[in-house]
Protein backbone atom coordinates (compact mmCIF):
# COMPACT_ATOMS: atom_id res chain seq x y z
CA UNK A 1 0.00 0.00 0.00
CA UNK A 2 1.47 3.42 -0.82
CA UNK A 3 2.11 6.16 2.01
CA UNK A 4 -0.87 8.59 0.42
CA UNK A 5 -3.23 6.20 0.45
CA UNK A 6 -2.46 5.02 4.20
CA UNK A 7 -2.06 9.04 5.01
CA UNK A 8 -5.99 9.02 3.26
CA UNK A 9 -6.61 6.05 5.46
CA UNK A 10 -5.70 7.93 8.70
CA UNK A 11 -7.21 11.73 7.48
CA UNK A 12 -10.45 9.94 6.70
CA UNK A 13 -10.41 7.96 10.18
CA UNK A 14 -9.33 10.87 12.25
CA UNK A 15 -12.45 13.19 11.01
CA UNK A 16 -14.77 10.30 11.61
CA UNK A 17 -13.69 9.74 15.17
CA UNK A 18 -13.59 13.51 15.91
CA UNK A 19 -17.45 14.10 14.88
CA UNK A 20 -17.93 11.01 17.21
CA UNK A 21 -15.80 12.25 20.35
CA UNK A 22 -17.10 15.74 19.90
CA UNK A 23 -20.21 15.47 22.01
CA UNK A 24 -18.42 13.62 24.72
CA UNK A 25 -18.45 15.37 27.78
CA UNK A 26 -20.28 18.08 27.47
CA UNK A 27 -22.97 18.81 30.17
CA UNK A 28 -26.32 20.50 29.90
CA UNK A 29 -25.95 23.51 31.68
CA UNK A 30 -22.35 24.12 30.09
CA UNK A 31 -23.74 25.40 26.51
CA UNK A 32 -23.92 29.00 25.65
CA UNK A 33 -27.67 30.43 25.64
CA UNK A 34 -27.32 33.06 22.71
CA UNK A 35 -25.11 30.61 20.47
CA UNK A 36 -25.74 26.89 21.89
CA UNK A 37 -22.23 26.06 21.63
CA UNK A 38 -20.08 24.53 24.30
CA UNK A 39 -18.54 27.07 26.74
CA UNK A 40 -15.55 24.31 27.48
CA UNK A 41 -15.07 21.51 24.09
CA UNK A 42 -11.56 20.85 25.23
CA UNK A 43 -10.95 20.39 21.50
CA UNK A 44 -7.27 19.91 21.93
CA UNK A 45 -7.85 17.47 24.38
CA UNK A 46 -10.38 15.78 22.06
CA UNK A 47 -7.88 16.22 19.19
CA UNK A 48 -4.94 14.66 20.49
CA UNK A 49 -6.92 11.33 22.19
CA UNK A 50 -8.35 11.35 18.79
CA UNK A 51 -5.44 11.04 17.16
CA UNK A 52 -4.11 8.38 18.94
CA UNK A 53 -7.12 6.29 18.33
CA UNK A 54 -6.62 6.98 14.68
CA UNK A 55 -3.40 5.99 14.38
CA UNK A 56 -4.66 2.53 16.12
CA UNK A 57 -7.33 1.80 14.01
CA UNK A 58 -5.30 3.09 10.80
CA UNK A 59 -2.71 0.30 11.80
CA UNK A 60 -5.01 -2.30 12.15
CA UNK A 61 -7.27 -1.19 8.67
CA UNK A 62 -3.41 -0.95 6.93
CA UNK A 63 -2.65 -4.30 8.31
CA UNK A 64 -5.91 -5.98 7.97
CA UNK A 65 -5.14 -4.97 4.05
CA UNK A 66 -1.95 -6.40 3.46
CA UNK A 67 -2.89 -9.48 5.15
CA UNK A 68 -6.83 -9.99 3.10
CA UNK A 69 -6.07 -7.80 0.25
CA UNK A 70 -6.48 -10.77 -2.31
CA UNK A 71 -8.93 -12.34 -0.32
CA UNK A 72 -10.73 -9.19 -0.24
CA UNK A 73 -10.26 -8.14 -3.72
CA UNK A 74 -11.61 -12.06 -4.66
CA UNK A 75 -14.86 -12.11 -2.86
CA UNK A 76 -15.70 -8.03 -4.03
CA UNK A 77 -15.37 -9.01 -7.52
CA UNK A 78 -17.08 -12.75 -7.24
CA UNK A 79 -19.06 -12.78 -4.07
CA UNK A 80 -17.14 -15.47 -2.66
CA UNK A 81 -14.72 -15.96 -0.21
CA UNK A 82 -11.68 -17.57 -1.76
CA UNK A 83 -10.44 -20.84 0.22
Amino acid sequence: MQPVTIVLIYIIIWWILFFVALPIGLKGRAVDAKTGAPKVPFLRRKAFFVSLVALVVTAVVVGAFNLFGEQLYTWAQTGSWPN
